[in-house]
């Protein structure tokens, strides 16, 4: 089932998301009304989220609505801009295409992923002595997109090439395959290659729109 999201209202501070988001493969809806229960209904399954301006009457009145934390809602919103609890950051500012990629990454993830946010990146990397491009990183993982044909499973080392020049060495498998590229779970070989890869990891989440405001280590607690 194709993951969806419900806009409801207009998103006027991000013109043109709603082209992007079906660009990424996602269907898009959009919806007048804000009544909890019928939002909660059409998003019982887990496939896909509700996306609002926070700006925007009809999303202000939906973010305005007590028992929130039913629905999985991502809020267009400035940084200094005050949200619900329950409600998901979405920073105005970054491109339509930007932004989609960040909502496509929630809405086709099935659990919260604040838990272990993943950082966009585009680095040219190896696996094993094939060339490979990492296209998104988190603590345990990443992307890699073209990568070498492998079977789920294959144990790797993977190298990812830093911008500033420095190369970070992973220990890591296959956990799957889509089109050309590789879903690798992973882990830092040594402490020096786990700095580099946490000091990666952080400066892209205090750049993202989206995970601003998250905590990689959360899930420790």
């Amino acid at each position: 089932m194709k993951p969806v999201v419900r806009v409801v209202g207009c998103l006027a501070r991000a013109p043109g998301l709603s082209s992007a988001l079906r660009a990424t493969g996602l269907e898009v809806t959009t919806s007048t009304h804000d009544r909890i229960e019928a939002l909660a209904e059409a998003t019982y399954d887990g496939r896909g989220l509700v996306l609002v301006d926070a700006a925007d009457p009809a999303g202000a009145a939906l973010l305005a609505r007590p028992h929130l934390s039913a629905l999985p809602v991502l809020a267009l919103a400035e940084e200094d801009e005050a949200l619900p609890a329950d409600a998901m950051r979405l920073v105005v500012g970054p491109p339509a295409d930007e932004l989609a990629h960040h909502i496509a990454e929630v809405a086709n993830e099935p659990r919260n992923l604040r838990r272990q946010p993943r950082v966009r990146v585009d680095l040219a990397a190896r696996v094993g002595a094939a060339p490979a491009r990492a296209r998104d990183v988190s603590l345990y993982g990443l992307w890699l997109a073209p990568a070498p044909e492998l079977a789920p499973g294959t144990a790797v080392e993977v190298s990812v090439r830093l911008g500033d020049g420095a190369a970070v060495t992973l220990d890591g498998r296959v956990v799957a395959r889509r089109g050309d590229g590789l879903a690798i779970g992973c882990r830092p070989c040594t402490d020096h290659d786990l700095v580099l890869w946490l000091h990666l990891i952080l400066a892209g989440l205090e750049r993202s729109p989206i995970h601003a405001e998250s905590d990689p280590f959360d899930w420790f607690v």
